[in-house]
Parts: structure tokens; sequence; C-alpha cells
């Protein structure tokens, strides 16, 4: 599987992923954990529910991002967006310019996408079950009940 980062741009180990990514994730395990009575009453994935919207910002292109995310059942596409973002210390594009190869070019945006999902309760549990094999640094599952691909 081709990394799902164009060779401009910067992959983040699972450390990294996990100190940016991770009160997130515990956050929305907590919400899961204590009521899920909460998000049960929007149990229709086909009703907009704000609360269960859920942003992803992706660095390059959305393609391989996209084809994996179709695999999650109950996680329902609503609209992407293509966008820029500023650089920082974790996502930069490499300057490619003779005398500076290889460092960040901390003056050009970072080409993504916005991508704008709303799960229902079963499809939250399966990314932070996802989320927890990634963080372990485990092969993601490539058949069963979702079928993510290998570690890029």
């Amino acid at each position: 599987m081709p990394p799902l980062f164009p060779p401009s741009s910067p992959t983040l180990s699972p450390q990294r992923q996990g100190q940016r990514l991770g009160p997130r994730f515990e956050r929305l395990q907590t919400i899961l954990a204590s009521d899920e009575s909460g998000l049960s009453l929007r149990a229709d994935p086909s009703s907009i529910a704000p609360e269960r919207a859920l942003v992803f910002e992706i660095a390059g292109s959305i393609g391989d991002f996209y084809q994996l995310v179709t695999r999650i059942q109950g996680l329902e596409f609503l609209a992407d967006e293509e966008t820029t973002f500023d650089p920082d210390e974790d996502f930069f594009e490499v300057d490619t310019r003779k005398g500076r190869q290889g460092q960040p070019r901390k003056d050009k945006p970072v080409g993504g996408r916005l991508y704008l999902a709303m799960p229902d309760v079963r499809a939250l549990r399966e990314l932070l079950r996802l989320w927890d094999i990634w963080q372990s640094e485990r092969d993601l599952p490539q058949s069963g009940g979702s079928e993510c691909g290998r570690r890029a």
C-alpha cells in the first residue's frame, strides 16, 4: 500500500501521533464508556448530530484515506474540502531547493483536505479499536469487521 503522505511531507510515528491526538481519543473513549445514551439519541446515521461530527485534517492526498475510511461501517461521508494549513513542527513541506535540501519549509503552506464524517456509535467504537491497534504499532486488519490495510 502506498504511503498516505506525499514524499515531500514527513510521516509521524505512532508515538508522536499519540501525543497529538491521544487526548481526543481518550475523551471519546470516556464519553462512550460513560454515556452511550447521549449518543444514541441520534442513532439514525442519516440525521445530523453535531456532537458526533468528525473532521479529519489530512496532509496530502485524500484518496488513500478515503479508501480506508469507507471500509468502516457506519462512518457516513458528508463532505470534503481542499485547503492548506500553516506548517508546524510536525507537518511541513520538505525543501528541495539547492543548499536547503531536506530542511523543513516553514514559508510554504501544507496542502491538505478536511474530511467531514458523521459516525454512528459502532463506527466510533471501531475508530477507537483501530487507533489502539495502530498505537501499539501492529498492522491494521486486512479483513474481518473492518478492512483497513497495513501501516504506511
